[in-house]
């Protein structure tokens, strides 16, 4: 009984001092104190910003560069009618193809700056009649994403050369001249990759209307386009995502005066048709 008692009290010190050592070798420490000696970031695995990745992660960029070709497939139309016959504006174009190309530069907070290009010549038809057309945009970006909606706004400068000829193919008239431009784009997503877009610009090119025999001063050319259309997106790695679209394109060209006086003679000329697009963002 006295071994038992002895090796009691034996045991209960060594545990009082063993409790006693850690407690002057143990400092408080706080959470926040714990989480700033952590080397590795720390990630809540079901948060929406969460990366598998394997043996590191890449920091998100700043921003987007993107670049863009299109290919218009475009038919002309005028506001005396298409197809020869007399009383028609012109005779009828082969549908033509045109392209555009963009490139630009967006931030992470939606706003960025991107220039474009547009050419449409017309080729065979008519002989001697031609409508031409070449397009410069500077402008700035301003984007809002809203659930599965994606809004682009943008505004800028136009220069812009028209030639075209008039109804009886006797000779060229010409439209050099510098605008505004602005447009608004929408596009909503039908799935992953999937989505389906619509967009409307307007601009308008002032300048000095040339013809053979006279000239009209002080001329403005309002031009409105409108376009609808699917895209359908891929990521191909390396941080490159492809972007595909097909739709349909309308560009009007309204009062392109062709003879000066207290009432000119104009002309309404749209040329409309699908179009083909294909996008690279890094």
């Amino acid at each position: 009984m006295k071994k038992l008692f002895f090796s009691t009290i034996l045991s209960i010190g060594m545990l009082c001092g063993v409790a006693a050592q850690a407690d002057e070798t143990t400092q408080p420490v706080s959470f926040k104190e714990a989480l700033n000696a952590v080397d590795e970031p720390i990630q809540l695995v079901n948060h929406a910003d969460y990366d598998v990745c394997e043996g590191h992660c890449r920091p998100h960029r700043s921003g987007d560069w993107s670049a863009t070709f299109e290919l218009p497939l475009l038919s002309l139309y005028a506001n005396h009618g298409a197809g020869g016959g007399g009383g028609r504006w012109f005779d009828d174009f082969d549908t033509q193809a045109g392209f555009r190309l963009q490139a630009g530069y967006e931030g992470a907070h939606g706003l960025g700056l991107r220039g474009r290009f547009f050419k449409y010549d017309t080729d065979g038809g008519a002989p001697n009649e031609y409508f031409d057309v070449r397009m410069y945009d500077i402008e700035g970006t301003s984007r809002l994403k809203l659930h599965n909606w994606n809004f682009l706004g943008s505004g800028g400068i136009r220069w812009g050369s028209i030639d075209f000829t008039d109804e009886n193919a006797s000779g060229a008239r010409s439209l050099d001249g510098v605008g505004f431009t602005l447009n608004g784009e929408a596009r909503r997503s039908i799935s992953n990759r999937l989505g389906f877009y619509a967009g409307a610009r307007y601009s308008a090119l002032y300048g000095k209307m040339n013809a053979p025999a006279n000239s009209i001063d002080n001329s403005v050319v309002p031009i409105t386009e409108m376009r609808l259309g699917l895209d359908y997106s891929r990521n191909l790695g390396r941080g490159v995502k492809m972007v595909a679209a097909v739709g349909f394109e309308h560009q009007q060209y309204s009062s392109l005066s062709v003879v000066p006086g207290i009432d000119p003679e104009d002309v309404d000329v749209a040329l409309a048709g699908p179009v083909f697009s294909l996008t690279l963002l890094r």
